[in-house]
């Protein structure tokens, strides 16, 4: 015998507010389906947030999926704000204080879906908030459950919005899976940037603001992509260089030194001495002297 109900009834509701404009259906009887381990539709609105307007939840009994339709702003989840365009899908999880912020002299519209917290959801990672560009991916399945709301409205048929939500959350998870291969490739392609001019004086913001991203996220990719922190991936790929450039005997050990960020010389030995096991004077003279012994003739 199944324990859903045949029929599930949401209700209508309008909010107008000085810079909030919504409509959205919502469970009426606000059960907690999560009890029963399914994916349930909580609620389905539209809302039209003016310039400076901001519009704040607290996700106590699932989480929200927030497409937004047009305009620009910036989305708040715990500790992280992250700039989001038409197109983005903005992810508010359970207990999860987020909020959502229209840019100056922007407006922003966007379509919302909440779904009752479930087994299923688990299976999101911490620092997945925001998917980019994603309106094509997700705006017919948005209006196929708005259709479902609107025609059905004398009760809709449990099974057809449980298989809406299992279908939601199953795309959410192919666009994740999609974003953090696309994220891996573009990652790369930062820490190649980054090797490519060791010169540059980097700090964390720096670098975080190159990448565009915040610096607690820019932490999670370098230890999730390269197992140590940014700095320390700098001072190695920096050190590294180093040592490969004082190899040639045309260029000085202040030379190479200067192409790769060091401006004192007593801290550069140091530090290579830490990293090779070997002053930098020395260790010139092995690798030429060893060079030299192959056939590469010292100048």
């Amino acid at each position: 015998m199944s324990l859903l109900p045949k029929k599930t009834y949401y209700k209508k509701r309008f909010v107008r507010l000085p810079f909030v404009e919504e409509i959205s259906w919502h469970d009426k009887f606000m059960m907690n389906r999560s009890s029963l381990k399914l994916p349930f539709l909580l609620v389905y609105g539209e809302s039209s947030i003016r310039s400076g307007g901001e519009v704040q939840h607290l996700d106590y009994q699932g989480y929200s999926f927030n497409l937004i339709t047009s305009g620009e702003g910036i989305f708040h989840s715990g500790n992280r704000s992250i700039h989001v365009s038409a197109g983005d899908l903005c992810i508010g999880k359970y207990l999860q204080r987020h909020s959502l912020t229209a840019s100056c002299g922007k407006r922003i519209t966007k379509n919302y879906v909440a779904i009752y917290d479930n087994l299923l959801m688990t299976q999101f990672e911490e620092e997945e908030i925001v998917i980019h560009r994603c309106l094509d991916d997700f705006a017919p399945l948005f209006l196929k459950i708005k259709t479902l709301f609107i025609e059905e409205e004398e009760g809709v048929d449990t099974r057809k919005q449980s298989l809406l939500a299992y279908e939601l959350i199953y795309s959410v998870f192919s666009k994740m899976h999609e974003s953090r291969n696309a994220d891996e490739g573009e990652f790369k392609q930062f820490l190649h940037r980054l090797t490519q001019n060791l010169k540059k004086e980097y700090t964390l913001e720096l670098m975080a603001k190159e990448y565009r991203c915040s610096v607690p996220s820019l932490l999670r990719l370098f230890r999730k992509y390269c197992g140590m922190s940014p700095m320390h991936f700098l001072k190695k790929a920096r050190l590294e260089h180093a040592s490969m450039l004082m190899t040639h005997p045309d260029i000085s050990i202040r030379s190479a030194m200067l192409h790769c960020g060091y401006k004192d010389q007593s801290f550069f030995t140091r530090e290579f001495k830490a990293f090779h096991g070997d002053t930098p004077l020395h260790y010139r003279k092995t690798k030429l002297k060893n060079l030299s012994s192959d056939g590469f003739p010292e100048s």
